[in-house]
This record gives structure tokens, C-alpha cells and sequence, in this order.
């Protein structure tokens, strides 16, 4: 009995743990974790001898990778071997996913177990950009002013690979600029710069609700055309989260028929009654 109890903890933990990793995307949190952060080129990978993955189901086998080129954010590195635990290929569900590449840079978040370095998570997307945002950061993240939150945020928002990063992070209560995003009031240029983003996407990108969210409260006009554009391409699919948008125009311009309109929508999953609350919203809008 305690076997079989053992087996279903250890099973329910691998789950939990591999879906609070999905979409764990959180640069910030993750260098406050982290007992080393390094940039570099991955030079080599080995796979270890004592590969367990033949031993069991659920245990992986562990890998090192040596970095090349390295730039250090946090911590003292001396090109000492990073391990891991290889699990990515094909896995899409589990305990430690992580994509290393050789030849490729990365971003690296590490930890000290014993006296050997542990990857805890990686970034292959503009790596040095992404350590450059959180060294910048970490310069105004204790006492910063509304100004120089605002222009950390716009910048860092510029890279295109990065964008999406912050989206998430915003939306987070464990996120670092969770409690921040109401100090941020960009200027009319940069909300343009925004708005020209956002019209570069020919439909409504989910990945990009939380810029959208804190971009509502300007209630601009040319904002106000573009949220509405997508809601028209979305007109006929009632099961595309298309709520979420809905419920920005609603906190954009506090209509109470439109609340209604939305609180109907989401209480009832008839397709047709769907789309035929679509149209009355876009209507009322």
C-alpha cells in the first residue's frame, strides 16, 4: 500500500510540476531563483554514463553542456559544467523541459546543488536582449520612478522575441510587474508604437492581451478601430476566446449593455446564440 502510494504522489507531482512549467516564461522571478545566470554559446554537450532512463520511467538521462563566449548576470561562473536533465525531445508533459542546442547562445538560470550547477531553465530567444532587460531592471527595480519603469518596460518591448515574454508576465500575480503595470502611462508615441504594432497582425494575437489590457485605459480612438477590426475577423468563431477581447472593450469604454452582452456570452455555449451576441456587441460598440 504505501508502494502504490509512493507511485501515485511521485506521478502527481511529475504532473503539477510539469504544468506549472508550461508557459513559465518569467525572466524576472526566474534570475531572483537563480544562484547563477549566464549567457554564452553552447560549445558542447556530453551525455553522462550513468544515463537512468533505461532504469526507469521517469527518470531521465542527465547531460552537462560547456558554454563559450560567456557573459555573467548574477553569481561567479568559471566555465565549469552546467547538467541537466535532458527530457525535451517529443516530451511535451514533463517534470524539467528543457532545449539546449549546440552552436545556438542561450540564456542560462542555474542552481547550486552540492558543488555542481543545475539548469533550471533556458532562453533561446534574443538572450542577450533579455539579459540586458534584466540587468536594466535590476537597476531601477527597487526604487524605480513611474518615468523609468515605463521607458524599461517600451524598450524591452521593442524586441520583437520578447514582446510576447512580457504579455504573459503582466498577467501573472507571481510576476515581479504584476504590481507595477499601474505606474506605467506611456506617452502618445509610444502607445503609437504600440498601435502600429498591433496593426501589423492581421487578426487578434491571445499572446498579446496583456499589452492590449494595460493599453485600454487610454481609451484612444485609433486603439479603439483596431480592438473592434478584430473583433469583426472574429465575428464567427464563438469558441476562440474571443470573451477575452470582448471583456477589454468592455473595461476600454465601461458600457453596461456591453457588459451584459459579455455576461450572456459566457453564460451560454450555444453556438448561435454566440454569434448572434457578437453581432449585437460589435453593434453596440
Amino acid at each position: 500500500m504505501k508502494t502504490l502510494l509512493t507511485i501515485a504522489t511521485t506521478f502527481f507531482f511529475l504532473q503539477a510540476s510539469a504544468q506549472n512549467w508550461i508557459g513559465n516564461r518569467n525572466f524576472l522571478r526566474l534570475f531572483e531563483e537563480s544562484d547563477i545566470v549566464v549567457v554564452g554559446t553552447i560549445s558542447e554537450i556530453k551525455a553522462l554514463q550513468n544515463d537512468t532512463s533505461r532504469l526507469s520511467s521517469v527518470t531521465m538521462p542527465l547531460k552537462s553542456l560547456t558554454l563559450t563566449n560567456v557573459g555573467v548576470l548574477k553569481g561567479r561562473f568559471e566555465n565549469q559544467h552546467i547538467y541537466y536533465r535532458d527530457i525535451y525531445n517529443g516530451c511535451g508533459y514533463a517534470p524539467i523541459l528543457e532545449e539546449n542546442v549546440l552552436n545556438k547562445e542561450t540564456l542560462i538560470f542555474a542552481k547550486i546543488m552540492g558543488d555542481s550547477l543545475f539548469q533550471i531553465e533556458s532562453f533561446n530567444e534574443s538572450p542577450r536582449d533579455i539579459g540586458n532587460a534584466i540587468l536594466r531592471y535590476q537597476k531601477i527595480g527597487s526604487s524605480f520612478s513611474s518615468a523609468e519603469f515605463t521607458n524599461w518596460f517600451f524598450e524591452t518591448a521593442k524586441s520583437g522575441e520578447i514582446l510576447p515574454l512580457l504579455n504573459s508576465m503582466v498577467s501573472l500575480k507571481q510576476s515581479p510587474l504584476f504590481d507595477k503595470v499601474d505606474s506605467i502611462n506611456f506617452s502618445i508615441e509610444q502607445r503609437n508604437w504600440f498601435y502600429n504594432k498591433l496593426e501589423s497582425f492581421d487578426d487578434y494575437n491571445y499572446d498579446n492581451a496583456g499589452v492590449i489590457s494595460m493599453l485600454s485605459k487610454y481609451k484612444d480612438e485609433s486603439f479603439s478601430k483596431i480592438l473592434k477590426r478584430y473583433l469583426v475577423k472574429l465575428k464567427n468563431e464563438p469558441y476562440s476566446d474571443i470573451d477575452e477581447l470582448m471583456g477589454i472593450i468592455c473595461k476600454m469604454n465601461g458600457d453596461k449593455g456591453l457588459m451584459r452582452i459579455l455576461k450572456q456570452f459566457q453564460e451560454d455555449g450555444r453556438e448561435n446564440v454566440r454569434k448572434r451576441l457578437i453581432r449585437d456587441f460589435i453593434v453596440g460598440i
